[in-house]
């Protein structure tokens, strides 16, 4: 996936978060993690962040993160290579207590224009506004899952249109005659296997977009294998696809 911007390093707060389990379980003392070569070495992933002292359970969250944004919007890694991390002039610094703020206090949700912290996307890219204006493209969980599910009603509607035109064209009918076919009580299917069927409806040559092809596939308990081949799932009966 396309994105110019990683993580050069994390910056944690002193202090962690605490939290008592119901019972004790395992060691008193355990460090989740590995040290590599110790103190000498600064990476992130060097030092554990998830604590367990007897009852207690501790965890250092993120204060600060600094991202490396590739120049020229390149792949990250492929332009500034291993030393992207030292590029302070490709920095984006990211705090995120500032930024939690600022959701409570400035940014509205999309769906429901209100407040109240909305933390939830619908894409990797959103639209920048001033630090002094609330962030653009953010749902609140429920609303989130409301607008999903209004897309998804939406992608099933030109999904069943897409379908229906092409039966129409193939069969030279009128948009009528189709349904009136494809909605009669007895409907007869087509001696075409269906593994060909939706290697044909989901390639790229089908003209339909990637959220289209792959709520098909979805829809039908299909999936692509490794190889981009059309496969059915285990949980559909079996010869269904032969």
């Amino acid at each position: 996936m396309h994105d110019p911007k990683h993580v050069a390093f994390e910056i944690r707060r002193p202090w962690p978060k605490f939290r008592r389990a119901k019972r004790h379980a395992g060691k008193r003392l355990r460090i989740r993690g590995e040290w590599k070569r110790g103190w000498r070495d600064l990476r992130p992933a060097a030092f554990s962040v998830f604590w367990t002292i007897g009852r207690f359970k501790l965890y250092w969250p993120v204060l600060i993160t600094v991202w490396h944004v590739e120049p020229g919007g390149r792949d990250a890694g492929t332009v500034c290579g291993a030393h992207a991390r030292w590029h302070i002039h490709h920095w984006r610094i990211q705090v995120l207590p500032l930024q939690h703020l600022r959701r409570v206090l400035l940014t509205r949700c999309e769906e429901c224009g209100r407040k109240g912290s909305p933390n939830h996307s619908h894409g990797w890219y959103r639209e920048r506004s001033p630090w002094w204006r609330g962030e653009k493209g953010l749902y609140h969980r429920e609303c989130s899952a409301l607008v999903s599910l209004r897309n998804g009603r939406e992608l099933d509607k030109q999904l069943v249109r897409g379908l229906v035109e092409i039966i129409r064209h193939e069969r030279g009918e009128t948009l009528v005659d189709t349904l009136d076919a494809l909605t009669r009580s007895s409907v007869t299917s087509e001696a075409r296997p269906l593994v060909d069927t939706l290697d044909a409806l989901t390639s790229h040559a089908s003209g339909w977009d990637f959220a289209l092809r792959y709520r098909l596939l979805g829809a039908l308990d299909a999936e692509r294998d490794d190889d981009y081949r059309v496969r059915l799932r285990v949980a559909r009966v079996r010869g269904e696809g032969r």
